[in-house]
């Protein structure tokens, strides 16, 4: 396994503590957990834009990543962002 660079933890950590942070009456800890999921898949989705070369590229990609859904779904019983009503 590839060692992490001095900061990761740092980097983890400051993510941890800002959703902490958010967590009060209004927001849930499941309501900010849900947040932080839908931005982390924002962020990693204009990382891989980043290091792609083509539209057929991209193409590519949402359509592994439809197929990811669909297994999630088969897999949860419900669709991403559903699962917390409250």
């Amino acid at each position: 396994m590839k060692e992490v660079d001095s900061g990761f933890y740092d980097r983890a950590d400051a993510h941890i503590h800002l959703s902490n942070d958010q967590i009060n009456e209004k927001a849930s800890s499941g309501k900010v957990s849900a947040s932080s999921m839908y931005a982390t898949a924002r962020f990693n989705v204009w990382v891989s834009a980043c290091g792609m070369n083509s539209a057929a590229e991209m193409e590519s990609s949402k359509q592994l990543n439809s197929r990811y859904h669909q297994l999630l779904t088969i897999n949860t019983g419900s669709t991403p962002l559903q699962s917390e009503t409250g």
